[in-house]
């Protein structure tokens, strides 16, 4: 019986990824920027600790991000930081540009109020001028 149900639930799940079908849900907001407030007030900040790196150093993507040519950053005015929180053992790296809409402390608060499992799917955070809180990726 419960073999039966294995198998029909695998081939229901097969089927559902192999002719995809086209949602019929209405968008319930278009705008979820009014979620912002709420949870910006009710997670907490985590403890952290900021050291720059050596003007010298600078992480590979953050690297990429100034050379591109659709943007023309400079070099010189990208700073990379690592983030060391008090819940994860591993330091977070954040570029952060001169002129960027938000600083280095900001920065490091916005991200450390995002809950841990959460935090661990974003790989690089940079701060850019005219990216509002900065980008992720």
């Amino acid at each position: 019986m419960y073999k039966t149900a294995s198998i029909a639930f695998g081939i229901s799940l097969l089927t559902t990824f192999a002719y995809p079908q086209e949602i019929d849900k209405q968008i319930l907001h278009d705008n979820l920027d009014y979620l912002h407030d709420g949870l910006y007030q009710n997670l907490p900040i985590v403890a952290h600790t900021l050291n720059e790196w050596f003007e010298e150093w600078i992480p590979q993507f953050c690297l990429d991000e100034s050379k591109d040519d659709e943007h023309g950053f400079n070099l010189a005015d990208m700073k990379a930081y690592d983030i060391n929180f008090d819940d994860c053992e591993a330091p977070w790296i954040v570029c952060n540009h001169k002129d960027s809409d938000v600083s280095i402390e900001t920065l490091a608060d916005t991200i450390g109020r995002i809950p841990v499992g959460s935090r661990s799917y974003v790989r690089h955070i940079l701060a850019l001028p005219g990216a509002g809180d900065g980008v992720a990726g």
